[in-house]
């Protein structure tokens, strides 16, 4: 019998947050309850559970994300102005990125409408540049815009950092994919990225690079929806 993954994925992440809940409060307690009088050895297994179980809940909570990504649009895809989503993103990231000694440029962008959720596109490749900086020179992360006619526009992100070996490329987009050990992830915000786009009819690829990682995104232009002049 064929079962489809979408649908039993609630009852999946339901069952291993509530396994999660009960190590994390039982941990929780035993590290109260021995306080000083615990052993260093002890305590650093305490704290071993409780970051294990902090990153199963994380790790549910990917799952979740890349699971409503994967499933079929509605058709009712709420759209933003460009030009907002792009100077959300520069917000949220340049401090971030100034106090890692780097530099972030961002295009104002064309005056279309995309859809919503490239904020969370692009909150997952400022993500992956941060996390794969070159640490042998600051980081720079270049995020350009232009519509290439009255129907789409494109994004560019590009970084100078550790860059993605070829031989990677055709696994690049599949779910728990990590090609760096030594990197925090689960391996799930290209697979992410990937579901969100192409459901709201757009593509996402890579293309090559001198040094760094460029991703490009395809986004059909869309009208946002007018504003009512009242503040929510």
């Amino acid at each position: 019998m064929s079962v489809d993954w979408l649908e039993i994925v609630p009852w999946m992440l339901h069952d291993i947050r509530a396994q999660v809940r009960k190590t994390m409060t039982s941990a929780q307690f035993l590290e109260r309850r021995l306080g000083k009088n615990a052993d260093e050895e002890a305590m650093e297994c305490l704290r071993s559970i409780l970051a294990s179980q902090s990153d199963l809940n994380n790790l549910s909570s990917r799952l979740a994300l890349l699971a409503d990504a994967e499933r079929p649009s509605s058709g009712s895809t709420a759209a933003v102005p460009l030009t907002a989503a792009l100077l959300g993103t520069r917000l949220q990231w340049e401090e971030v990125i100034h106090q890692a000694g780097g530099e972030l440029i961002v295009d104002r962008g064309p005056a279309c409408g995309v859809f919503e959720k490239i904020q969370v596109i692009l909150k997952e490749l400022m993500d992956n540049a941060v996390r794969f900086a070159d640490t042998e020179q600051p980081l720079q992360v270049v995020i350009k815009a232009e519509q290439t006619d009255d129907s789409g526009v494109k994004v560019r992100v590009s970084d100078n950092g550790t860059g993605l070996d070829p031989m990677y490329i055709d696994r690049l987009f599949r779910p728990f994919q990590r090609f760096d050990a030594r990197r925090s992830g689960f391996g799930l915000g290209l697979a992410i990225s990937k579901a969100i786009i192409e459901n709201a009819g757009g593509t996402i690829k890579v293309e090559p690079a001198q040094r760094g990682a460029r991703f490009v995104l395809f986004l059909p232009v869309m009208q946002p929806a007018p504003h009512d002049g009242k503040v929510a």
